[in-house]
C-alpha cells in the first residue's frame, strides 16, 4: 500500500449478535442483501433537505424549496464557511462544528438499530472523493486550509470542499459492522464532477470541459452559467480522471485494507462511480472504461472485496459495458453490476390508454426472465441480452423507491405521495427482486444466486433535520404526510408500517409464488397534469 495512514475509528467496535429479523433472513434468503442506502449522509443532495415553511439555514442544511433549487456538497461547504468572519482557518474550525454534527448525528444509532431489526443486512454507502483526498496525495497542489488531526478532524481542499476526512465514514462503517451490516462504498462524487447538472455530483457542472471526463483539474471545473469553478490544483497538466485513479489506487486501496484489518470484511464491494455522465453525452465510452472496468482491475490487488459497475452514460450502454467485462473471464467474481430501478419517472410499466396508468403486475414482473416485461428496464436488458446473469455474474439493485412521482397529480386534492400507493409500490419491487434471487440461485459461484438483492433509497429524508450544532436533530416526523417525498424515506415506511419485514409477511421460498395473486394486481392512474 503507499503508506497512508487514517484515523483509528472514535466508535466502540462491539459486535452484536444478529437480530431475529437479521438471523430470519440469513436461514430464509441465504446471501440476500436486504439493503438500504445511507443517502444524504456523506454526499448531500438538494431534494432531500428541501423544506416549504421557516426556519431556513442552507449551512444547517434547512433549504428553501423556493430559493435553492440547486445546492450541493460545494455550496453547503461554502455557506458554513460563511457563517463567520475572519480568517478563513477560523471560520473552518467553526465550520467543521456544524459538519461534524451532521457526520455523528444523521443516522442516529436508534435509526441503525430500527434497520437491524427490520432485517438490515448490508447498506451502500454514498461518499465523496473529498473523503479520501489528501493534501500528500499531490504535494504541490495547495489545501486552503490542510486536513487537521484529532477528533474531529477537518479540512478545506483545493476545490473548497469541507472534508472530515475518512474519520467519518470510519465511524459508520463501525456502527454497521456492530450490527451486522455488510457495507458497499459508492464513489458518488468524483473530482472534477462526472455527472453535469445533478446536485449528487458534489458541485454542479456543465457537460463541457473541463470536468470529470475532459480538460486539465489546473482548469477547474465548469459550470452551467459558462464560466469555471475555480481551484488551487497545482498547474502541472494532471487530468481530473488522473486525480480520481491515484485517489482510488493509494487512498481507497489502503482504506479498504485498514477497514477491513480492524473490521473483517466489512467493506464486501466499491463501487466504481455512480451514474456516470447520467442523460449526457460528454463522455467517451474510453473514457468511462478507463475510470471504472480497466481502474477495478488495477484496484484488485484488494482482497475479497468486488467492484460494482454502474450504468448511466449514453455511449457506453451496458451491452458494450458487457463486451468488456466479458474480456475479464478471470475476474468474474469480482465485477458486480449496479442497477438503479425507479418507477418514479415516467418509463417503466406505463400503460398510455385513456386514462393512462402503471401496471402493478408489470412492476412485478420487471426483467424477470421468459415473461412479457423481461426487457423492461433497458439498461438490465442490456446485462440479460449479453447473458451475464446466466454466466454467473453478480447484479444487484444499488437504488430504488417506492416514489411514484408519475401518480401525485393523480391523487386529489394533495398531490402528495399516497400510504396505499407507497405500500403497493413497495410491496410489488420487494416481491420482483426475490422472485429474481430464485431466478437466478445456484448460477454464480459457490451456489449463490446471480442476483444479490437491492438497497432501499434512502436510509431516511433530511426535510426535518438541523445541522445547527447547538440543535442536531431530529428524524422523527409528525408531518410527515406533507412532505412531498416522504415515501422515499425506508424509515418513514417502517414507522408507518407501509414497509414490513418478510417474516411478518410470511414471504419465503416456499410462499413467495402464492404471494403473487394479492401483491400483484391492480393500476394506479398517472400523467393527469404536469410532471
Amino acid at each position: 500500500s503507499s503508506g497512508a495512514i487514517f484515523p483509528d475509528p472514535a466508535v466502540e467496535i462491539d459486535k452484536r449478535p444478529l437480530t431475529s429479523e437479521q438471523k430470519w433472513m440469513q436461514k430464509n434468503w441465504p446471501g440476500y442483501h436486504n439493503g438500504v442506502n445511507l443517502g444524504g449522509h456523506l454526499v448531500i443532495e438538494n431534494w432531500m433537505f428541501m423544506r416549504s415553511e421557516p426556519p431556513f439555514s442552507d449551512a444547517h442544511l434547512q433549504l428553501d424549496y423556493s430559493k435553492v433549487p440547486m445546492y450541493n456538497n460545494n455550496m453547503w461547504s461554502s455557506a458554513m464557511l460563511a457563517q463567520s468572519e475572519g480568517s478563513l482557518r477560523g471560520s473552518a474550525r467553526q465550520a467543521s462544528k456544524i459538519l461534524w454534527c451532521h457526520m455523528d448525528k444523521y443516522y442516529t444509532d436508534a435509526i441503525l438499530d430500527e434497520f437491524a431489526e427490520f432485517g438490515i443486512n448490508s447498506v451502500r454507502i454514498p461518499v465523496g472523493y473529498w473523503l479520501f483526498d489528501h493534501p500528500e496525495l499531490f504535494p504541490d497542489d495547495v489545501w486552503p486550509v490542510p486536513l487537521t488531526t484529532g477528533s474531529k478532524p477537518y479540512g478545506v481542499n483545493p476545490e473548497g470542499f469541507l472534508t472530515p476526512g475518512t474519520l467519518a465514514l470510519s465511524n459508520i462503517i463501525v456502527k454497521l459492522w456492530n450490527r451486522n451490516m455488510k457495507v458497499m462504498l459508492d464513489m458518488h462524487a468524483l473530482p472534477g464532477c462526472s455527472t453535469p447538472h445533478q446536485s449528487y455530483a458534489g458541485i454542479e457542472c456543465a457537460p463541457t470541459s473541463p470536468n470529470f471526463w475532459a480538460g486539465l483539474a489546473e482548469e477547474g471545473i465548469s459550470n452551467p452559467a459558462g464560466d469555471v469553478h475555480s481551484t488551487t490544483r497545482a498547474k502541472d497538466g494532471k487530468t481530473w480522471a488522473e486525480v480520481y485513479e491515484k485517489i482510488a489506487l493509494e487512498r481507497v486501496v489502503p482504506y479498504i485494507e485498514f477497514i477491513n484489518s480492524l473490521l473483517p470484511d466489512a467493506v464486501v464491494a466499491y463501487e466504481m462511480m455512480n451514474e456516470p455522465d447520467l442523460l449526457q453525452s460528454d463522455a467517451s465510452a474510453e473514457a468511462i472504461r478507463n475510470s471504472t472496468v480497466d481502474l477495478a482491475v488495477d484496484m484488485m490487488t484488494l482482497e475479497n472485496v468486488a467492484f460494482g459497475l454502474n450504468d448511466g452514460a449514453h455511449n457506453y450502454p451496458t451491452e458494450m459495458m458487457s463486451d468488456d467485462i466479458l474480456e475479464y473471464p478471470e475476474h468474474r467474481d469480482r465485477y458486480w453490476l449496479d442497477v438503479h430501478h425507479y418507477f418514479n419517472w415516467p418509463a417503466m410499466c406505463n400503460v398510455y390508454e385513456d386514462p393512462n396508468y402503471i401496471d402493478i403486475p408489470c412492476v412485478c414482473s420487471a426483467n424477470i426472465p421468459d415473461t412479457p416485461h423481461q426487457y423492461e428496464q433497458g439498461a438490465w436488458a442490456g446485462f440479460m441480452k449479453k447473458g451475464l446473469l446466466n454466466k454467473g455474474y453478480r447484479l444487484y439493485i444499488g437504488e430504488w423507491s417506492a416514489g411514484l412521482q408519475v401518480a401525485r397529480n393523480c391523487n386529489n386534492p394533495t398531490k402528495l405521495p399516497n400510504p396505499k400507493q407507497a405500500q403497493v409500490m413497495w410491496r410489488a419491487q420487494k416481491l420482483s427482486f426475490l422472485s429474481q434471487y430464485l431466478q437466478y440461485k445456484g448460477l454464480a459461484a459457490g451456489g449463490q444466486s446471480s442476483f444479490l438483492g437491492e438497497f432501499y433509497w434512502a436510509g431516511r429524508m433530511g426535510h426535518n433535520w438541523n445541522a445547527d450544532p447547538t440543535v442536531c436533530c431530529c428524524d422523527k416526523d409528525p408531518n410527515w404526510v406533507d412532505f412531498e417525498w416522504w415515501d422515499w424515506s425506508l424509515i418513514n415506511m417502517i414507522r408507518l408500517g407501509l414497509a414490513q419485514p418478510l417474516s411478518e409477511m410470511g414471504w419465503t421460498p416456499a410462499t413467495l409464488e402464492q404471494q403473487k395473486n394479492k401483491t400483484c394486481e391492480g393500476s394506479f392512474l398517472i400523467n393527469c397534469g404536469p410532471f
